[in-house]
């Protein structure tokens, strides 16, 4: 599988990313997963073939992506998400039909993260599958994204409005190419990032929510007055520092260098 990773995020998976890599992960240890295939081996070659021919997909994301963990300083998933297969019977069809697998795992969210064989990022409460971001590397891209706004001052969110209309409001903004997808987008300048996304609920509340982070508190506040001028509906006030996450890297502490685990070169 190629990873079509950024520089940057190829830079930040290296620095901050922790975890094994499971390039040797195969079949066999797929099949481990699943109990009653390991009480009666034989039952595989009675499955649905459209359903077995996707299971290469699952090893090929397990061999790339299995045992990282990345933190995420912003966004729904907020904290870190961890990469990998597991728990039991980690592939299945949802509700509609598609195959799916619980690839990612969240210290706080309650719902199950999930990929589908189209390679979709996505959760689920109950059976249906809820997409969020395109790709796994669109998560790894997003949460390179946000590592580079550590320490940045002021947040607010804007709901119930057109993304496109927002950044039009705002004006001076660039789309981030890397970190942007069909479901989710980033805008940025110097001093202000506009990220425009889907909850853990998925695309089931439209439209998404644009959340906005600026470096400078004047500019927070010039920016609040031309959108609540539009008459866009802003949360927050720009005000707090926007560092719920521990300090990525430690002060004086090159990562890795202090025999600390650290993502391995693939």
């Amino acid at each position: 599988m190629s990873t079509g990773l950024s520089e940057r995020a190829r830079q930040f998976i290296q620095e901050h990313g922790t975890g094994a890599a499971r390039a040797s992960f195969g079949m066999a240890d797929l099949g481990l997963m699943f109990p009653t295939l390991r009480r009666d081996p034989h039952l595989v070659a009675a499955m649905e073939p459209a359903f077995v021919a996707r299971l290469p997909t699952v090893v090929e994301f397990e061999r790339t992506y299995g045992g990282l963990t990345v933190p995420v300083v912003g966004g729904p998933l907020e904290g870190e998400i961890r990469l990998g297969l597991h728990g039991v019977d980690p592939v299945w069809r949802a509700s509609d039909g598609r195959l799916v697998y619980r690839g990612a795992r969240h210290p706080t969210a309650q719902c199950t993260l999930l990929f589908d064989s189209d390679g979709r990022f996505g959760t689920a409460w109950h059976d249906k599958f809820n997409v969020m971001l395109d790709s796994v590397e669109l998560v790894l891209e997003q949460a390179a994204a946000w590592a580079a706004l550590h320490g940045w001052p002021h947040s607010a969110i804007v709901t119930g409005a057109d993304a496109a209309e927002v950044v039009r409001a705002v004006g001076g903004l660039s789309l981030d190419g890397d970190a942007s997808g069909e479901l989710s987008q980033w805008w940025s300048s110097d001093d202000l990032v506009a990220v425009s996304s889907y909850g853990l609920n998925g695309r089931g509340r439209a439209p998404a929510s644009i959340h906005l982070v600026a470096r400078a508190a004047a500019q927070a506040r010039e920016i609040r007055a031309a959108l609540t001028g539009h008459g866009f509906t802003v949360s927050g006030y720009f005000v707090g520092r926007f560092e719920r996450v521990p300090q990525l890297v430690r002060e004086g502490v090159v990562p890795g260098a202090d025999g600390g685990p650290r993502r391995e070169d693939r």
